[in-house]
């Protein structure tokens, strides 16, 4: 994570420089940054606790279902789009996402 964070840290930055000097004189000097919280519309805690206490496969496949269905229901993709219309009507030069998740149905495929 902190590799990850010297790499693109620096090129942000790098990118940012060549960016403001492109602009036109009134915008020069101006960088747009926008930031969304991507919340994936459950709260894992209960989850994360009852692994810490030791719940038996069957409890923690019954909370994981839960969570899915949690998830469903917060129609992520409406809210998806939501952002990136947001983001397509703003124009910022980066855009942070945090709190983003990968959620795959078979353990084996690559993250």
């Amino acid at each position: 994570m902190r590799l990850r964070f010297r790499i693109v840290l620096p090129l942000c930055l790098a990118i940012s420089s060549l960016l403001i000097g492109c602009g036109s004189d009134d915008d020069r000097d101006m960088l747009t940054v926008m930031t969304y919280n991507v919340y994936f519309g459950a709260d894992t805690s209960g989850l994360f606790a009852r692994l810490v206490a030791g719940d038996g496969p069957q409890q923690l496949l019954s909370h994981a279902g839960q969570l899915y269905r949690a998830m469903e229901e917060s129609d992520f993709p409406l809210r998806a789009n939501a952002i990136a219309e947001s983001i397509a009507a703003h124009e910022p030069h980066f855009v942070g996402l945090q709190e983003m998740i990968v959620i795959r149905q078979d353990p084996s495929l690559p993250t």
